[in-house]
């Protein structure tokens, strides 16, 4: 209801009620000048009538106020989105600052500019693997609502990153996001007396948007792999030239198997096929080994070469497995070309 229609529909229930009592008076009813005096009964307040509570009063009026300058309608748009979002701090009063500072970010964001105003700490950058594009990426009014929905996921518990065990944000530092303004989760500027790593302005919008929080163990939850698993993945990440996405860590969860289930194929009862380094990298009874050494020699030989390690040339049936069963035998004697024919 706007304000109009709320003024003139109380001006109408001030008539009725006039009307009411004057048809209802002493003197009507009985021609008497002189009535005995009575207690005026309490009148129902407009709001009490129109059966419209204050709150909701408020925020009509609110919402048919002229904006404050600077706080466009696409603005209002994305504060409105904002507020239906939980366990972040909503912004309902359009005419405080943190919502012109939030307003100034959206903009920058959608301009395609926010790294030129707005630089974000390199360090930061690098360990949360923002690629620099981000900062000059135009973001659609789609890609603002899915980076203010990834900010909410981030607060909320049992949502985050998972990096083998390592959960975070923790409760502790959820607690820290969940009261912070929408516009220190864009653009957050770090504090003096803080013990901080960063030493320039960071941003949580870039990070969620760049890699979304998902369900904590959501990518292992289904195949129950054990912590032994989890070691290898990490340790394949840990050499990646590009973040994964969502598919790549499904095949990479498929390739670490496919890994594990050749190391249990290798003949270790055959002396030959082995030798005085086999048991110390081709270990029988644990394949960490074996497969951290693949690892290493896969992003020794790629970055030596400068080439892109991806999880698709990692893995069983890939030309560096091939090349690693080759350097195997012709540096330490450990036959296991085999292993390329196992089914």
């Amino acid at each position: 209801m706007t304000k109009e229609e709320y003024q003139i529909k109380a001006y109408k229930c001030i008539n009725r009620l006039k009307k009411e009592k004057q048809s209802n008076s002493p003197i009507n009813k009985n021609n008497n000048p002189n009535p005995p005096i009575k207690r005026k009964s309490k009148i129902p307040s407009i709001s009490e009538m129109l059966e419209i509570s204050t709150i909701d009063e408020s925020i009509s009026l609110r919402r048919s106020a002229a904006p404050p300058p600077g706080i466009t309608a696409k603005v209002i748009d994305f504060i409105d989105y904002w507020n239906t979002l939980d366990n972040v701090q909503h912004h309902k009063d359009l005419s405080k600052k943190v919502v012109s500072r939030s307003a100034a970010l959206l903009k920058s964001l959608q301009r395609g500019d926010f790294g030129k105003k707005f630089p974000i700490d390199e360090v930061f950058m690098s360990k949360h693997k923002i690629e620099s594009f981000y900062l000059s990426k135009k973001f659609s009014d789609l890609d603002i609502k899915n980076g203010m929905k990834g900010l909410s996921l981030l607060i909320t518990e049992g949502y985050g990153y998972d990096t083998f065990g390592n959960i975070w944000p923790d409760t502790s530092y959820k607690q820290t996001l969940r009261h912070m303004s929408l516009a220190d989760l864009i653009y957050k500027k770090p504090h003096k007396a803080s013990n901080t790593q960063y030493e320039k302005p960071i941003s949580w919008f870039l990070r969620v948007f760049a890699s979304p929080p998902q369900p904590i163990g959501a990518i292992f939850s289904i195949d129950g792999e054990s912590k032994k698993f989890l070691n290898f993945y990490n340790q394949v990440l840990n050499i990646l030239s590009i973040p994964p996405t969502d598919k790549d860590k499904k095949l990479l969860s498929q390739k670490i198997k496919r890994l594990i289930y050749i190391h249990s194929k290798i003949d270790f009862d055959n002396p030959q096929k082995m030798s005085r380094w086999g048991d110390i990298v081709v270990a029988k009874s644990y394949p960490n080994n074996f497969i951290k050494e693949y690892l290493k020699y896969v992003k020794e030989l790629y970055e030596y070469n400068d080439w892109t390690i991806s999880v698709k040339t990692i893995g069983v049936g890939t030309k560096s497995f091939e090349n690693f069963l080759i350097f195997l035998d012709d540096e330490f004697g450990v036959n296991l070309k085999y292993l390329n024919n196992v089914k």
